[in-house]
């Protein structure tokens, strides 16, 4: 039917014609009878009381695929995972399942080395994540939620962007085809790769305020070497009440229950105890007692060791 005034907006081309020919109208044709599932290619013929012409117009693409429309909302790094070969660092995704139609069942991850000095992530050309799907893709599958997904070959002390892709199994594979134009995708994360920090620089512990026969206030410092701690934790040990401090000088595993690691509970369960800064206050001591407090400090690539 051609009797629509014409879009400027999705035919731009048609501007300079417009300027000749204000009066200039849109045709629109509606295709029944496709079959789902399915990219198809149109062009349209003109012609008249004599036939049409064989030669066509230019070729347009159009789909019946159903593609998700909902993207990842919570993107976020998990965990940096250290190796000796510093261009074999490996980053841990996770994510919640989008809710909405259709359906999303397939994901994969794309990710851009940044550049110093700025790092921006604007105009960026993103990779996919090397695997065995269709164009070399590492595509996980699954209905699951929360959802995890490894990023491997990075390289140390390189910056990254990481963000995360929505398919089903309509189409080709699944995924808008455009990777680097795919209009839904994940919030973008960044990380750097480092190591896990060493140890802090300990301070002095004094008795705190309120209760100064309970508690002490810890001052320490940040590592000197190591990557930069994002987290701290720490340990205690009870060294008796004799006129000088009897203290164990067994360096125990971080997994091994005879440790007193600060924690506190979540949902029943028994946590580490997290602090992001100096000081740290120790509670729940006893009166005439003399301890050992030790701090580690942790980042995405795991917990380093404690302070001497």
């Amino acid at each position: 039917v051609c009797k629509y005034r014409v879009d400027r907006i999705r035919h731009p081309y048609a501007l300079p014609a417009l300027a000749l020919n204000p009066a200039a109208i849109e045709c629109r044709a509606t295709v029944y009878g496709l079959a789902p599932a399915r990219i198809y290619v149109f062009r349209v013929h003109t012609g008249n009381m004599f036939g049409f012409e064989t030669t066509g117009s230019n070729l347009m693409f159009g789909s019946t695929i159903s593609l998700p429309t909902t993207g990842i909302q919570d993107l976020r790094v998990h965990s940096i995972q250290t190796n000796e070969n510093r261009s074999n660092y490996q980053v841990t995704l996770t994510w919640t399942k989008p809710i909405g139609w259709p359906v999303v069942s397939r994901y994969y991850a794309t990710f851009s080395e940044l550049l110093p000095p700025n790092y921006n992530v604007s105009g960026v050309v993103w990779k996919s994540t090397a695997g065995s799907a269709y164009l070399g893709r590492k595509v996980l599958d699954s209905a699951l939620t929360p959802l995890s997904y490894e990023v491997p070959n990075l390289v140390k002390g390189s910056r990254y962007a990481l963000r995360a892709h929505v398919g089903n199994n309509d189409g080709i594979d699944g995924f808008y085809p455009d990777m680097q134009m795919d209009p839904i995708v994940s919030n973008i994360v960044t990380v750097f790769m480092e190591d896990r920090p060493l140890r802090p620089r300990i301070g002095v512990a004094s008795p705190s305020q309120p209760d100064r026969n309970s508690m002490l206030l810890l001052t320490f410092g940040e590592p000197d070497v190591g990557g930069k701690a994002t987290s701290y934790y720490a340990e205690y040990q009870d060294c008796g009440t004799a006129s000088a401090p009897v203290c164990s000088t067994i360096e125990l595993a971080m997994d091994d229950a005879s440790r007193h690691l600060f924690t506190h509970q979540i949902n029943g369960n028994s946590q580490l105890h997290r602090f992001t800064s100096s000081p740290l206050v120790v509670t729940g001591l006893k009166n005439n007692t003399w301890y050992q407090l030790r701090v580690g400090a942790g980042n995405l690539a795991g917990d380093g060791p404690l302070s001497p």
